[in-house]
């Protein structure tokens, strides 16, 4: 089998390329080393800013891959807050009830105040 033709780094690996970069390397040694393309390369330094950011402010885990975030993080929150205290409750959690908690909390957020 052929090897999969996108490899995706991690954050740290990110990291790790970008300070090889501001310590004087060149991209092309980088780009040797790391096993990168040339236009990956550049998206990394363009998007360097977030990329430091989320790895100093440990918003991600740095095996991280990508840096996305939920579409709807009040939802993501209050389903978090449910399920921790649900399990301090010792309460048995399933997908189905999950599932069922998030649309009751979808409800209760489009209710008008």
């Amino acid at each position: 089998m052929s090897e999969p033709a996108k490899r995706v780094k991690d954050l740290a690996t990110k990291v790790r390329i970008l300070k090889a970069l501001k310590d004087g390397a060149s991209r092309e040694e980088v780009m040797r080393q790391s096993d990168v393309k040339r236009s990956t390369l550049s998206t990394y330094v363009k998007n360097e800013a977030q990329i430091m950011e989320a790895f100093e402010g440990e918003k991600f885990h740095a095996r991280r891959k990508r840096l996305r975030t939920a579409a709807h993080p009040q939802l993501e929150e209050a389903l978090l807050q449910w399920i921790v205290t649900a399990r301090e409750s010792k309460l048995p959690l399933s997908g189905p009830l999950i599932r069922a908690s998030r649309e009751a909390s979808v409800r209760r957020m489009r209710r008008p105040r």
